[in-house]
């Protein structure tokens, strides 16, 4: 009887052991998913952080437009969410072309102008 006792009692153990070496194994496997999943996303995040948002010549006649053709470098900066330089170099870059005349205000603010204003009728 004693015999019995201590093969069942040997057998409960091995089934508890099993048992849990199983679900020991599902929760490691599930967390390395979810800890690879949040690196992943963590790195895509990073990367895109990482490459500024270029404003394209549209971008910013739509915004000279929405503000009665006129623009400064700060407006943009703050409507496209780009940064102050590359809304300067954006704006330099048009007025070379021809895109905007550049007014010079008394208190000392570049403001460019639209020099096709037909856009704003």
């Amino acid at each position: 009887m004693a015999v019995f006792i201590i093969m069942i009692t040997f057998g409960v153990m091995l089934i508890f052991g099993v048992a849990f070496f199983v679900v020991f194994k599902n929760i490691r496997n599930t967390t390395e998913q979810v800890t690879g999943n949040f690196t992943q996303t963590l790195k895509e995040g990073l990367a895109n952080q990482a490459q500024p948002r270029r404003a394209s010549d549209k971008d910013v006649i739509d915004v000279a437009m929405a503000n009665q053709g006129k623009v400064t470098a700060t407006i943009l900066c703050a409507r496209l969410d780009i940064s102050i330089d590359d809304a300067t170099q954006k704006l330099d870059s048009l007025h070379n072309k021809g895109i905007f005349t550049l007014e010079n205000t008394t208190s000392g603010h570049l403001v460019y102008e639209l020099v096709d204003m037909d856009l704003m009728k």
